[in-house]
């Protein structure tokens, strides 16, 4: 059985022949774009299939907007949000939250954050009323202030054991330098400290106004009864507020490499990577297929450095856009011993997509795949309504992730082979390791 296992394991690989997925089949239903009484816009969705409403709140903010000496504000603002408000104490929220049959909670990351909340559309007078006075009225008590903070701080001496965590957390501050894309989302020990109950006010004054809000709901509902539920209870003072600059972040000129030699953990994690599309970029379609070319289990890296090569316990691809620059990276977690053959096999692997680009086969993968996964993500709630918010909020058409399987299966395979060559083959590159001691 060992050379009947030992034989099946050196065939060669024959892909699968995929049928074009067909898009022209799948049909939803548009958003549209109302304004309240206060002047907050709101994006509403009906979706008639599930007798529930998800509400969102976002805000430009997070990461983006904060410095060294209080970086993690933002995360921390958020976790306080559901924490007691004018009108309802933190034990309302929880209890009354739990009775409803819904979730409340707030986010926060790179270029935004807010609060979202999801339960039966039956309760949607109760629901609103929460969920306004949470985003309106939040009291941000010390003792709240308090334990947040311990948390956090329970949190970031928890992930000195996450070496994965370690080395991306590395590898970002290598290549933002001294951009708040830099920063950990939940700051440091050091700056979660400096964090008063002022701070947080003055981001959630600030922040959170009528200009830098947008609200949606997308569900069973009635339009009509969501509307005059939010006049009723979503206020906000008439006064324009304008978001500080942030300045862009400064490319890198040179190759950046950096070893930590951490522990005792008999494994080395390494990143490899390079700036890659903002979030506005047409570019971004394009770079999603590179990255599915290589992600995955039947991607590149997969392939070559699991299967053939042996080198991984775990190797991926990803990619972020951002406001200023998105970013793109490998990520590798391999024995010690294998460390350098696996960062010489990840290179050899971009070498070769900017010199041969992409075949057909991993085009057509690639497309299936990125326009599956995005109407499987159609089919919920929460997940439409995080979509169209965040690409409203981002100055993107409301309307982007029902048109995005069509920007991709518009995607040329020459069009893919120039955009690896202006991103892979150009900007210079992060790499890091994290390693035993």
């Amino acid at each position: 059985s060992f050379k009947k296992e030992l034989k099946f394991s050196k065939r060669k690989f024959q892909p699968y022949k995929l049928k074009n997925y067909s898009i022209a089949s799948v049909k939803y239903e548009k958003p549209k774009l109302l304004k309240l009484d206060n002047g907050v816009n709101l994006l509403v969705l009906q979706n008639k299939k599930t007798p529930l409403i998800s509400l969102r709140s976002v805000s430009l903010g997070g990461l983006k907007y904060e410095n060294k000496t209080l970086n993690g504000k933002f995360s921390l603002l958020t976790d306080l949000l559901t924490r007691g408000s004018k009108n309802y104490s933190k034990d309302d929220i929880a209890m009354k939250t739990e009775i409803l049959a819904s979730e409340l909670e707030g986010f926060s990351g790179r270029n935004s954050f807010g609060l979202k909340m999801v339960g039966p559309s039956t309760n949607l007078v109760e629901l609103v009323s929460i969920f306004s006075d949470v985003i309106n009225n939040p009291i941000f008590e010390d003792s709240e202030i308090d334990i947040a903070k311990k948390d956090v701080l329970s949190y970031l001496n928890r992930q000195k054991q996450n070496y994965a965590s370690i080395v991306a957390d590395k590898f970002l501050e290598l290549l933002f330098g001294d951009h708040a894309y830099s920063l950990n989302q939940f700051g440091t020990e050091d700056s979660i400290r400096n964090i008063q109950r002022g701070d947080i006010l003055e981001a959630h004054k600030n922040f959170i106004s009528q200009d830098n809000i947008l609200l949606s709901a997308v569900g069973n509902f009635e339009i009509s009864q969501l509307v005059k539920e939010l006049n009723k209870h979503l206020l906000f003072e008439n006064d324009s507020k304008k978001l500080p600059r942030i300045d862009s972040c400064n490319l890198i000129t040179d190759d950046r490499h950096e070893t930590l030699t951490l522990g005792d953990k008999e494994q080395s994690h390494i990143m490899i990577g390079t700036y890659a599309p903002d979030v506005m970029s047409e570019d971004r379609f394009a770079f999603n297929i590179i990255n599915s070319v290589l992600s995955g289990m039947g991607g590149r890296l997969f392939l070559e450095l699991r299967d053939k090569k042996s080198l991984a316990y775990t190797v991926t691809s990803f990619f972020s856009p951002n406001f200023d620059h998105g970013y793109f990276g490998v990520y590798i977690g391999c024995s010690p011993e294998k460390k350098d053959e696996s960062i010489e096999a990840i290179n050899n692997q971009l070498v070769k997509l900017v010199s041969d680009g992409i075949g057909n086969h991993e085009l057509e993968r690639a497309k299936n795949y990125l326009i599956g996964k995005n109407d499987i993500s159609l089919q919920r709630n929460s997940s439409i309504n995080t979509r169209i918010s965040q690409a409203s909020l981002y100055g993107l058409s409301f309307n982007e992730p029902f048109n995005f399987s069509s920007h991709i299966d518009a995607v040329s395979k020459q069009l893919v082979n120039s955009t690896i060559e202006k991103y892979l083959g150009t900007k210079k590159k992060v790499t890091v390791s994290v390693d035993p001691s």
